[in-house]
């Protein structure tokens, strides 16, 4: 494996050390350079940095926006050098700007030799260049919501149900950490445990400790719900999802993330582990303007649009808007879309029972055991038109 050349920017000398000594403990070559200078300066500087990654120091303060000015024109100099900064301000929108002006991973100030080495292997991981994917073999699911109440949730859930009911071993992560109800959906009782109660041991993390945590749907589905305490969700941090979502992968065909539709440092870095990123939006023209928003935000976060599809939830053929209508306001092709169907939709999850389960002859269910049965690779059991497009997208991504 190729050594990585790693550049460190600081205005204090003491940090420049600091943060040297935490990168002697990667866990691959590296090949440090360090430069005295202020974030907001270094466009100046632009020439003479010639690294695989540049670490900027922005833990001082000073002025943030004269600061990403800067990293933005160190970008467009150098596009194939990434940037990692540490920061502390951790706020959604400074994490958006940042990765707006090219920023690929925000660090917290006092990011030690772990979460350092963590983000060179995401970025190692981004650019082909990681030696640690042996031991993955899952896939990852996420759902976004690209506003309230677009059916995101029950979508994750009855999916991740379709799924297990068809062979696979599903696990489920509610990520939505102050007001997940994922286990609702699937269960009419509240879950024992969550995962602030995983984090709360992260030290004896194992698949065992894992599973005892979570809520056994059924014996091929587990789910990890949310804490039921919102304060107890600001314990759980980025690089706890790095090791949950490691060991996870090991041991299931497919993770699936609700990861609501707030997007901060924690769910960025579970939507950067996601193989596919499901933004799930209505046909209607609010879900559309949410959905042109979430779309930009993924495109900042340099994701490439195989791994982002657009689901219409509660479609209706003679509807307003039609398919046509949403992808030319989106300016994105929809491979993927579940009929209304109130009825079995409402039943279900009023009951906590998976709508396959409860209504499997419904089109909702059809939908949904035919969208699992694409992701598996399986042959539809009856011509669906919605399956067909779908399976057609799948066995491309297979190529791919």
């Amino acid at each position: 494996m190729n050594d990585l050349n790693i550049a460190i920017v600081s205005a204090d000398m003491s940090r420049l050390d600091g943060i040297g000594r935490a990168l002697a403990s990667a866990a691959r070559r590296l090949q440090v350079t360090e430069m005295k200078c202020t974030p907001q300066r270094l466009g100046a500087l632009a020439s003479q940095l010639a690294a695989d990654i540049l670490i900027v120091d922005c833990a001082e303060g000073g002025d943030n926006a004269a600061a990403l000015t800067s990293l933005e024109q160190v970008g467009m100099q150098h596009p194939r050098m990434a940037i990692i900064i540490l920061s502390q301000c951790e706020s959604a929108d400074f994490l958006i700007q940042a990765m707006r002006c090219g920023v690929r991973e925000v660090l917290p100030s006092n990011a030690d030799g772990a979460a350092f080495d963590a983000a060179i292997e995401r970025i190692a991981a981004k650019t082909g260049r990681s030696g640690d994917q042996a031991g993955r073999s899952g896939k990852v699911l996420a759902f976004a919501s690209c506003k309230g109440g677009s059916g995101a949730t029950f979508l994750a859930t009855n999916l991740g149900h379709a799924l297990a009911e068809q062979g696979a071993k599903v696990a489920l992560f509610d990520l939505n950490l102050q007001f997940g109800d994922a286990a609702l959906y699937l269960s009419d009782g509240k879950a024992a445990t969550s995962i602030a109660d995983v984090v709360q041991g992260i030290y004896r993390l194992d698949e065992a400790f894992l599973k005892a945590n979570m809520m056994q749907v059924s014996p091929d589905f587990d789910l990890l719900a949310a804490p039921e305490d919102p304060a107890l969700g600001l314990e759980i941090k980025p690089e706890h999802i790095d090791a949950l979502l490691a060991l996870a992968t090991r041991h299931y065909d497919y993770v699936i993330l609700d990861v609501g539709r707030n997007l901060d440092g924690l769910t960025i870095r579970a939507l950067d582990h996601a193989d596919t990123i499901f933004a799930v939006v209505q046909a209607s023209l609010p879900f559309v303007h949410g959905a042109k928003r979430m779309l930009g935000i993924f495109q900042s976060l340099e994701y490439p649009t195989r791994k982002i599809e657009l689901v219409v939830n509660r479609f209706q053929k003679d509807g307003a808007l039609t398919i046509k209508d949403l992808e030319a306001a989106c300016g994105v092709s929809i491979r993927l879309t579940v009929p209304l169907h109130e009825e079995a939709a409402e039943a279900a999850a009023n009951q906590g029972v998976a709508v396959t389960a409860l209504a499997g002859g419904s089109p909702i269910a059809k939908s949904l055991a035919g969208w699992a049965g694409a992701l598996l690779g399986k042959a539809p059991a009856e011509e669906n038109h919605w399956f067909n497009r779908f399976s057609r997208f799948n066995r491309i991504l297979k190529r791919a």
